[in-house]
C-alpha cells in the first residue's frame, strides 16, 4: 500500500515539475513578444510613412508645374464690328429642308453604323470615372480623398472636376482595378496595371484612401 502511495506522489511531483517548466517557457515567450512589439510597430510606421511620401511625390500638380512657367504668345486683337460689316458678305438664304416623303423615296442610302458615328462608350465598372477613363485625352486622374474634387490632366492642363467620390466609391474603384489586373490588393500601398492604365493607391484606416491613375499608352 505504501509503495502505491509513494508512486502516486512521484507522479504528482513529476507533473508539477512539468507544469512549472511549461509556465516558465510561456513567460519567456511572452517576454520576447513584448520586447519585439515596439520594434515591429516602429518598422510598420516607417514603411507607412515611406509609402505616403512616395504617393505624394506622384501628384500630377508637380508634373504639370513646368507647364505653368511657359509664356504663351500674345493673342491678336479681335476685329471691330465696323470692320466685320465691311468684310463680311451677305449670307445666302438656306434651302428648305426636304419633306419626310422625299426622304423615304430615296433608295440605296443606309444609315451609318454607330461605330462610324463615334466611338462607343465602354463601361469598365468604375462608376462615375468610366467617362474620364474612356477619354483618351485624359492622361491622369487624381483622387486626394473622399468628398474632394477629382483632378485630371487633359491636354497638358490640370483641371479640377465637379466629381467627388465617397470613401465607399474610392475603395470600390481600387478593388475593381485589382480584379481586372488580376493582382492581390495590398495595404497600405497598392499598385497595378491594366489595359494601358496604371494605378497607385494609398489605403489608410485613419486618413482614408487616395489614388492616382495614369495612362501609359
Amino acid at each position: 500500500m505504501q509503495e502505491k502511495v509513494n508512486a502516486a506522489l512521484r507522479i504528482l511531483k513529476a507533473a508539477r515539475r512539468k507544469n512549472i517548466k511549461a509556465e516558465k517557457q510561456e513567460k519567456e515567450e511572452e517576454g520576447k513578444e513584448e520586447k519585439e512589439r515596439p520594434r515591429l510597430m516602429e518598422e510598420s510606421k516607417e514603411i507607412t510613412e515611406e509609402m505616403r511620401k512616395k504617393l505624394e511625390s506622384l501628384s500630377i500638380e508637380k508634373e504639370a508645374a513646368p507647364l505653368y512657367k511657359r509664356k504663351l504668345p500674345p493673342l491678336p486683337l479681335p476685329p471691330s464690328p465696323k470692320s466685320l460689316e465691311m468684310i463680311s458678305p451677305p449670307l445666302p438664304s438656306l434651302p428648305s429642308s426636304p419633306s419626310s416623303q422625299s426622304l423615304q423615296s430615296l433608295r440605296g442610302l443606309k444609315e451609318k453604323p454607330s461605330s462610324e458615328k463615334g466611338k462607343e462608350f465602354i463601361s469598365l465598372g468604375f462608376g462615375r470615372l468610366d467617362e474620364l477613363l474612356n477619354d483618351k485625352e485624359v492622361k491622369t486622374i487624381q483622387c486626394d480623398g473622399a468628398n474632394l474634387p477629382i483632378k485630371v490632366t487633359r491636354n497638358n492642363e490640370v483641371i479640377e472636376t465637379t466629381i467627388m467620390l465617397t470613401e465607399e466609391e474610392i475603395k470600390s474603384i481600387v478593388k475593381r482595378f485589382a480584379e481586372l489586373a488580376n493582382t492581390e490588393l495590398t495595404e497600405p500601398a497598392f499598385s497595378a496595371r491594366f489595359n494601358g492604365l496604371e494605378i497607385s493607391a494609398y489605403i489608410s484606416v485613419f486618413k482614408g484612401t487616395k489614388f492616382i491613375i495614369r495612362r501609359t499608352e
